[in-house]
């Protein structure tokens, strides 16, 4: 298992450091990309080129942390967003 972190540390109104960490099974070839810190959905943003360089990502591969989980779904060009009402 190979894992890559990258940081972002958080600016003067951020309370808590971003990160997103990259997972890779060298045996298998599976991936995933896990964010840590962001708030709400604005994870799907930060993980959005990475995961597509690493190739497509459907929505019933996603999993959400308990801060995402949300009540409706609307859909953008290449992302499914929930949001609150």
């Amino acid at each position: 298992m190979l894992l890559i972190k990258l940081l972002n540390k958080p600016a003067a109104n951020m309370s808590t450091e971003r990160s997103l960490l990259i997972h890779f099974d060298t045996k298998t070839g599976q991936h995933t990309v896990e964010a840590e810190g962001f708030e709400g959905l604005s994870c799907l943003e930060a993980t959005q080129v990475i995961e597509e360089a690493l190739g497509v990502v459907k929505e019933s591969d996603r999993t959400y942390k308990p801060e995402a989980q949300t009540n409706t779904v609307s859909t953008t060009n290449s992302v499914q967003a929930r949001q609150k009402h």
